[in-house]
């Protein structure tokens, strides 16, 4: 904890971008004798790490931190393994806790590559009436594990060309499934060495349903980049349920669309040809000479709204209308060409991992039906003070100027750049919710299943504990069986469950046998002797 608090404001209000910009006169006792320099601590008491992330941040502004990890997170997870491993000591006849002791949480920390992570920084100035936000995670020794699940290197936002110029939100976002992979498989190996392989290969060999593809097969085809394209229309009147208003809000054409995916329909994922029916209000499937296929209603709700899923050559996309879905791919004119979206993004990265747009009439929107609900629902309205403390968007005032965020994922950082209405803005909430989003949707099913094996394992051990124990009571006093609960008087302790089994009706017999115990979710786990 001293490793962390050591560097956070007090140098966040001390230090200065030396690195980065032209320093001041000073007089000769060395203080700064110009308003646009500040001193930086001697060097021998400055961070190693500073200066490559002061370089991407500025000062001066309304917000600046600095924080220097110092080897906290390889520390963290020593001491993690440690402890664990100290509690299981204690209670050697708990299987659980002796099970949580053999985890290598050092390592795992190291494959998720947080232990890479050695400072952060933020930055937020007023440049407007928006705010300019920069964010940085530094990771010297490389961008490794859950941080490289946008990329591992910037690419240009080819999306853009896809957007119309008045296209209110877009979104493009880089997904590296690959990373998933490794992790499930390095940490398969250092949970069970030797094994790891096998049991990741196990893992992934399951199907998501029964004849869908395996974990393997999605996660090797699933490299994309997502993109969302929104564009809004006139208002509308939207019925609030159990209300006795209504809203006003703006009619919506969008687009979402990810490369590579098309494998989704032509693998059988989505069964488009299982989907047409013949109704009047069913679907129907076109298929152009040019490989095209289109599954959509066959009866339009609106003019701009008959939600269709298309596949053309590698990718996929649904649409609100397939009118759009061409405006989207004629590429006469683009959102890289308007100014409002120039303006937002004037001198950011020429390249990212992830990018968001949203335009002043998109905020305004969104402005707009936030006040109608307060004004019609006095509960919500009550509720305005406290959630735009907490949520800072949530009391944004109608604005004038659209708004930007890029992700940019170096060799060895991480790095934010907006234009936001608010400080700390979007680019540093991109990186780590993507992030960690992604990784709670892909990663987390592997890593219960391994805490599942982990737990068929520990009672395996309870079994096997509790058939040697009886044999050798056998042996000592003579007889032909035992039950369980006469070897937890004799030899040891109850053992405690893993998963709510019960081992009180297990008797081993001197010829050998089977023990079966059910656990809370009806998996039945067994031993021989």
């Amino acid at each position: 904890m001293k490793i962390a608090f050591r560097y956070t404001f007090l140098i966040g209000c001390l230090v200065a971008l030396s690195a980065c910009s032209k320093p001041g006169k000073t007089t000769t006792s060395g203080s700064a004798s110009s308003g646009d320099s500040i001193p930086l601590v001697p060097v021998a008491n400055r961070s190693p790490n500073f200066e490559p992330v002061a370089a991407r941040l500025d000062l001066g502004g309304r917000n600046y931190m600095f924080m220097d990890f110092s080897g906290a997170m390889q520390q963290a997870g020593a001491s993690l393994t440690a402890v664990m491993s100290n509690l299981a000591q204690m209670q050697p006849d708990n299987m659980q806790m002796m099970m949580l002791g053999m985890i290598p949480y050092e390592a795992i920390i190291k494959t998720l590559g947080v232990s890479n992570l050695a400072a952060y920084g933020v930055s937020s100035y007023e440049d407007g009436s928006l705010f300019r936000n920069k964010s940085v995670v530094y990771m010297p020794d490389g961008v490794e594990g859950i941080f490289t699940i946008s990329g591992t290197e910037p690419m240009t936002i080819a999306g853009l060309d896809m957007a119309p110029e008045n296209t209110d939100i877009f979104v493009e976002y880089m997904f590296n499934s690959g990373a998933i992979k490794d992790m499930i498989y390095t940490i398969a190996e250092q949970m069970n060495p030797g094994n790891g392989e096998q049991f990741a290969q196990g893992f992934l060999s399951a199907r998501a349903n029964d004849t869908g593809p395996s974990w393997q097969e999605i996660l090797d085809k699933s490299n994309t980049v997502v993109n969302v394209v929104v564009r809004f229309g006139d208002p509308i009147d939207v019925p609030v349920p159990e209300e006795d208003f209504t809203l006003k809000a703006p009619n919506v054409e969008f687009m979402l669309s990810m490369k590579n995916m098309a494998w989704l329909v032509t693998d059988g994922v989505i069964p488009v040809d299982e989907m047409e029916v013949s109704d009047e209000m069913g679907a129907k499937v076109y298929r152009d000479n040019e490989g095209t296929t289109t599954l959509q209603s066959s009866s339009a709700y609106t003019a701009s709204w008959n939600p269709a899923l298309i596949v053309q050559g590698q990718d996929i996309a649904i649409v609100s209308h397939v009118s759009f879905w061409q405006e989207c791919l004629s590429g006469k004119t683009t959102l890289r060409e308007s100014a409002k979206f120039q303006e937002a993004t004037a001198d950011f990265p020429e390249k990212g991992n992830a990018m968001f747009y949203c335009s002043d009439d998109a905020f305004n929107a969104y402005v707009d039906v936030r006040d109608d609900i307060y004004e019609n629902v006095p509960e919500a309205a009550a509720t305005r003070a406290m959630m735009s403390f907490y949520m800072p968007l949530a009391g944004i005032p109608r604005q004038d100027k659209s708004s930007a965020a890029i992700v940019t994922v170096d060799q060895n950082m991480i790095f934010s750049d907006s234009r936001w209405p608010t400080p700390g803005g979007a680019g540093g909430s991109m990186t780590s919710v993507s992030t960690v989003g992604l990784l709670a949707a892909m990663a987390i099913p592997a890593f219960q299943k391994v805490r599942e094996q982990s737990r068929e394992k520990a009672i395996t051990n309870n079994l096997r504990q509790i058939a040697a124990a009886g044999q050798q009571y056998i042996l000592e006093e003579g007889v032909v069986s035992v039950s369980y609960p006469k070897l937890a008087d004799y030899f040891y302790a109850p053992i405690q469950p893993v998963n709510g089994e019960d081992y009180s009706e297990l008797v081993i017999s001197e010829d050998g046998g089977v023990l079966e115990v059910t656990t809370d979710n009806g998996e039945t786990i067994s031993f021989s002797y």
